[in-house]
């Protein structure tokens, strides 16, 4: 997250160019696109339970040839050390209610990439080649549950890949974009504890069986390899008018291996291959209308979702489950602009979520796989009043309110069972929502306050299936009120010496 430049949220629908099968909204991590001169930084930063962060980047551009490179690197750990409630058991096994701090809940974390390639070119805005790796590793504290304390299960992974991208302007108002990429994953678990561990990470009593998560112990790998491709064409045959096309995508492999067999003979399950592929196409067609005060964006997509799983049952039998889906969305977005400073937003989508690997087939440590798992439908609607930069004696104000409203079939949910997770449908939900933010700026940008407040009811209203007896009650696990402020002070000067404002947020964000 260091080396993001700012994060845009589209709320109610999804831009087509993001190539994203995402539901009511969608937010988009933009990285450092700058490519002009030469730039370095270096950051660090402290924060409590022993969190350390540090950051190094710099980039060159040869204003001459073109010729561009950029390279980043970090390095992450926390001990999470917090305190938590819980039941310990006393000298007499029973239960009581303690503060403890976690003790085996560590993490770390270090990566970086390289990116190379020519920037401003007659027949290229950007030709830049990048490859990057990351490897984490992470202590795992409690069960799904927080009733049982681990004191050695941990999980970590090595993940690396590479990028292409093409860019350009063709003139004449079309304009074109071209990723495509390849990212090997590696996801290691390990559990072959001989001891049985209390919240204070005290060896109580010596297992007859090693592993602290199940019956046996656990020594296993996920490999994943992931292939993508995003296609973007725009083209503005008018200052009012603009056609979009977009072609998204990703093909995904998996095959794994458990190395704490009871014998050379046992059976493995994460011998099973499983392939996924997913194809996302849209078409947007956006018009800016009496005076650019009203704007509407239209578009279409497809979505295709091709998979194949073995199920071992045993060494000898595999049961091969194959679907293939195939779904279209459609959907709007009207801005009016009220005045100079007061617009209103009112959109509709229906949308498609398609399951994604980790939903399906698990992760190999606490989600399980669920391979008949259906994906998500969903009509959203979303009405935002939005006040941007009203300019009083007093300072800047800036403000929004949102209500929306979702219905969904077969809603993705993750249930948390003794040991695991598990992504499951619920047949029906239905979501209401209000988000209301607001921010105000002093003369002269100095100080800066704001809040944000979102509430969200999201109801099961499934007759029917494994939550038909709980029909009416909220969808679990997701929170429903939530709330940020922020305080920020800020003062810029200039090489001269002089104090100058700082840009704006819409500035600063480009937005």
């Amino acid at each position: 997250i260091a080396f993001a430049e700012r994060i845009d949220v589209y709320k109610g629908v999804v831009p087509v160019r993001l190539g994203a099968d995402a539901l009511g909204g969608a937010f988009d991590v933009v990285t450092d696109r700058g490519t002009r001169g030469t730039k370095s930084a270096v950051s660090f930063q402290g924060g409590s339970f022993g969190t350390y962060r540090f950051a190094a980047s710099g980039r060159h551009l040869a204003e001459r040839t073109g010729l561009f490179g950029k390279v980043e690197a970090f390095h992450d750990v926390a001990d999470n050390d917090y305190t938590v409630d819980v039941q310990v058991a006393d000298a007499q096994g029973r239960l009581a209610p303690a503060r403890v701090h976690r003790r085996h809940d560590a993490y770390r974390a270090s990566g970086g990439n390289v990116e190379v390639g020519l920037v401003n070119r007659p027949w290229a805005r950007r030709l830049l080649a990048r490859v990057f790796a990351t490897d984490y590793s992470k202590e795992l504290q409690h069960n799904v549950t927080m009733s049982v304390p681990y004191g050695e299960a941990s999980y970590g992974g090595f993940t690396a890949g590479g990028s292409l991208r093409y860019e350009h302007d063709f003139g004449r108002g079309l304009s074109g974009s071209f990723v495509t990429g390849y990212v090997f994953d590696r996801a290691d678990f390990r559990d072959r504890a001989g001891c049985v561990y209390d919240w204070y990470r005290r060896c109580v009593v010596e297992r007859r069986t090693p592993g602290e998560m199940g019956d046996r112990a656990s020594d296993r790998s996920l490999w994943d390899h992931t292939g993508y491709a995003r296609w973007n064409l725009a083209w503005a045959w008018s200052p009012e008018q603009a056609l979009r096309f977009s072609i998204a995508p990703t093909f995904f492999t998996r095959t794994g291996e458990e190395r704490a067999q009871p014998s050379a003979s046992s059976f493995d399950k994460l011998h099973a291959r499983r392939d996924m592929a997913k194809w996302i196409n849209g078409v947007e067609h956006e018009a800016n209308l009496l005076d650019g005060r009203l704007q509407n964006l239209g578009f279409v997509k497809a979505y295709l979702q091709i998979a194949q799983a073995e199920e071992l049952l045993t060494a000898d039998v595999a049961v091969q489950r194959n679907f293939q889906r195939a779904f279209f969305g459609v959907g709007d977005a009207l801005r009016y602009q009220l005045n100079d400073w007061a617009f209103v937003k009112v959109s509709y989508e229906y949308a498609i979520r398609l399951p994604e690997p980790t939903e399906i087939f698990g992760n190999g440590i606490q989600i399980a796989d669920n391979l008949v798992l259906e994906p998500e439908r969903s009509h959203n609607v979303n009405l935002t009043l939005l006040m941007d930069a009203l300019q009083t004696p007093a300072g800047l104000l800036r403000g929004s309110v949102t209500g929306f409203h979702r219905r969904a079939e077969n809603l993705i949910v993750l249930i948390g069972r003794e040991d695991v997770f598990r992504y499951e449908n619920v047949f029906g939900a239905r979501v209401l929502g209000l988000e209301v933010g607001s921010t105000w700026t002093s003369p002269g940008e100095l100080l800066e306050v704001g809040a944000n407040t979102s509430y969200q009811d999201a109801r099961n209203t499934s007759h029917e299936g494994t939550f038909g007896q709980f029909a009416g009650d909220r969808i679990p696990n997701r929170p429903y009120l939530t709330a940020n402020g922020h305080l920020r002070l800020r003062q810029r000067h200039d090489r001269l010496g002089g104090s100058r404002n700082p840009p704006s947020h819409a500035a600063a964000c480009g937005q």
